[in-house]
């Protein structure tokens, strides 16, 4: 075993040994696992944003759709275990669920095998305040970190059996990613630490045993990974990797930038990103005094050694990152993601490091502890501040008792799946006389941008989808020609191998954290225009369209091209070169090539992008209109005239047609724009840019 000659690795007080602690861990286990994973409630359609994207996956799922190639989103096959979502096809929902459960089962057990019952305690606590299937993987994937590393440390209980248990923790972070595909961020990292640490085992003793948990370690999880996408997923193996990469990866790296608002209280946010970062420190010095130290110890020879301490600590510096851009990057509910991981880590490093504390005296232990705790208070009083309620389970434990079985009744209950799909149809019938009327023509299929799918469904329509079925989602140019190419004509150049385009589409202008998913969207916005003819106005403004569109009538067409530069409008701010707007009574669109300097690119990886604005200007060089923008997504936007409502683009419709005058916003007084920026670092090399206008 991996420890220096003449010593012997020491046990806790509670390590197991006696015969009733094996059936105590596996107890404690089963139960915080089932409890927190099938404990929360189940959830069915609703109005509003976050139930429209969510009613878009449930939707993709039913209806058999590829995730990765015919759904672009952050999700996977398994979306339901995060979204909690019921759909008639109920097998990734509870196949998720068994995912949480089952790897959480695998973690608990195997650091009893290793440290005893003190780590049930944590992970209770930690399992307590995992409301949300973020927090719980994120910790999940740092305390697979920690179990490796112990796990390469000791030789304490049944080798198999920790062998095994590590192997299912792998298999489980493995397959979290098929429920959100930005996971991988952290569970590529962990499971790399978790296989790099194996093959030091094998270099530093080379026997069959560490050679065999190599191989395993290596092949199993993909292979398990493999098998999932194809049982759940309606692709093939052959869609397996387009999920990872392509536009599925554009959707991940756009999030980031498209998410970098500062909050309404930016001084709150400093201090949130302050506490985190402290308490990230403290957790490492921590993890080093109590494992990675230690565990370089254990290796014969000092490059071993040194490599056994640093990929450990390099993951869990990676972790701790991906977790400050998950948590911080926008400052609002998704900060419970950092602040539930200042209090889990640290836990789970004081539990896995019984062994290591018992032989540091009394003030040692309570010097190593109270920053601990200190910034766990912290955490929780900044938590309070911002949302004015603690952390717990969004339910409470009673109500997730209480739940369990009626979720676990699924696995055996038919009558019981039959009701929840009945209670699921009476919720898309309640919310009929809640919705907009849309008056859609009868069995005719359609699409609605930018993203309320619910209302839709609610009408009854068959909902046919774009790729991106979120518009505030299609951050680059590449999401952007995936969904024109949808509402392609039918003949070429349609792409093929394409559904057909929906027979009715319907546009409600909408805004989201001070952006326009309209204009995000505008490459689709221009094509539905050129192949769809307006057909009436829901009860609510909603614009709806229909095929036979003759396309914008083409008069002379002014092309104005150029550079941007860039200059300091102090206090931290940049704005471009205006670019002046073409005339009344036209259609411009403008398209950009922002090279971000390498300034503003270290800014975003590190931390965060500076907010981007669009700014019309007025004669007198005024801002009359700003609106948040994605840089890598001004190609082809839709500028002028300035569409702000639904009232402002039927003007435009309607005036291609001549039955209308100007839209009612004073178009007159817009001049021209430029694009603006926050930050202390200068944002974009020159950067030229090409605007078409068309004369109606």
């Amino acid at each position: 075993m991996l420890v220096p000659p003449g010593e012997s690795p020491r046990r806790s007080r509670l390590a197991i040994g006696q015969r009733w602690q094996p059936f105590v861990v596996l107890v404690s286990a089963l139960a915080t696992a089932v409890i927190v994973c099938f404990g929360i409630p189940l959830a069915y359609p609703a109005l509003g944003l976050d139930p429209s994207w969510q009613q878009a996956l449930v939707e993709a799922t039913d209806s058999s759709r590829v995730f990765g190639r015919e759904v672009i989103f952050n999700f996977g096959p398994l979306h339901q275990a995060a979204t909690d979502q019921v759909s008639t096809n109920l097998v990734p929902l509870l196949t998720g669920r068994l995912v949480f459960s089952v790897e959480w089962t695998a973690a608990v057990l195997m650091a009893g095998l290793l440290r005893g019952l003190q780590i049930l305690a944590a992970v209770a606590i930690g399992q307590a305040g995992s409301a949300k299937p973020d927090p719980m993987f994120y910790s999940l994937s740092s305390l697979g970190v920690l179990l490796s590393v112990v796990h390469t440390a000791t030789e304490t209980g049944p080798r198999r059996a920790r062998t095994t248990l590590m192997l299912m923790v792998a298999i489980g972070i493995a397959l979290s990613t098929l429920v959100k595909l930005s996971f991988t961020a952290a569970a590529l990292p962990a499971l790399t630490c978790m296989l790099s640490l194996e093959f030091l085992r094998l270099c530093a003793r080379p026997s069959c045993r560490p050679a065999g948990a190599l191989a395993a370690m290596a092949m199993i999880p993909p292979a398990a990974l493999v098998a999932a996408w194809t049982g759940v997923s309606s692709g093939g193996p052959e869609d397996f990797a387009p999920y990872f990469t392509g536009l599925n990866a554009e959707i991940v790296l756009g999030y980031s930038v498209a998410t970098s608002a500062i909050g309404p209280s930016p001084q709150i946010g400093l201090v949130a990103v302050g506490a985190y970062g402290l308490a990230s420190l403290v957790s490492g010095v921590l993890c080093w005094l109590t494992h990675l130290k230690p565990l370089s110890r254990t290796f014969p020879t000092p490059t071993l050694s040194k490599l056994a301490a640093l990929v450990p600590a390099l993951t869990l510096l990676v972790i701790q990152w991906v977790v400050l851009k998950a948590g911080f990057v926008r400052l609002d509910g998704h900060i419970v993601t950092g602040t539930m991981l200042c209090i889990l880590f640290p836990l789970f490093v004081l539990a896995l490091g019984g062994q290591d504390l018992s032989s540091l005296s009394s003030g040692h232990r309570w010097r190593l502890a109270a920053p601990i705790l200190l910034f766990a208070a912290g955490a929780l009083l900044i938590l309070a501040a911002l949302h004015r309620k603690l952390p717990l389970h969004n339910h409470g434990p009673v109500t997730s008792l209480l739940n369990t079985p009626a979720i676990a009744a699924l696995l055996l209950l038919s009558a019981e799946r039959e009701r929840i799909l009945a209670r699921r149809g009476a919720s898309h019938r309640d919310l009929r006389g809640e919705s907009e009327d849309l008056w859609l023509k009868d069995g005719a299929s359609a699409d609605i941008l930018p993203w309320e799918v619910t209302a839709l469904l609610a009408n009854g329509a068959p909902y046919r989808p774009r790729p991106v079925p979120q518009s505030y989602s299609a951050y680059t140019r590449p999401l952007q020609l995936a969904n024109a190419a949808y509402f392609a004509p039918p003949h070429p150049p349609r792409p093929a191998g394409l559904p057909p385009p929906p027979e009715q589409v319907v546009v409600s202008v909408n805004d989201i954290d001070g952006r326009l998913p309209i204009s995000l969207d505008s490459p689709a916005i221009r094509t539905i225009l050129e192949t769809h003819a307006f057909s009436h106005t829901g009860s609510r403004g909603s614009l709806v369209f229909g095929p036979g569109g003759h396309g914008i009538p083409l008069g002379p067409k002014t092309v104005v091209s150029g550079e941007l530069s860039w200059r300091s409008t102090g206090q931290g701010g940049f704005s471009s070169t205006p670019i002046p707007l073409p005339g009344q009574g036209s259609i411009a669109w403008l398209s950009v090539d922002l090279r971000a300097t390498l300034s503003r690119s270290g800014a975003s990886i590190l931390f965060r992008s500076f907010p981007f604005f669009f700014d019309y200007l007025d004669a007198n060089g005024t801002v009359v209109e700003s609106d948040r923008i994605v840089p890598k997504a001004v190609t082809d936007l839709l500028v002028f005239p300035l569409i702000k409502n639904n009232e402002e683009l039927l003007g435009m419709v309607e005036r291609r047609t001549g039955r209308q005058k100007d839209p009612v916003r004073h178009q007159s007084q817009l001049a021209a724009v430029r694009f603006s920026v926050n930050g202390f670092v200068r944002p974009f090399d020159v950067s030229p840019y090409r605007m078409e206008g068309i004369r109606r």
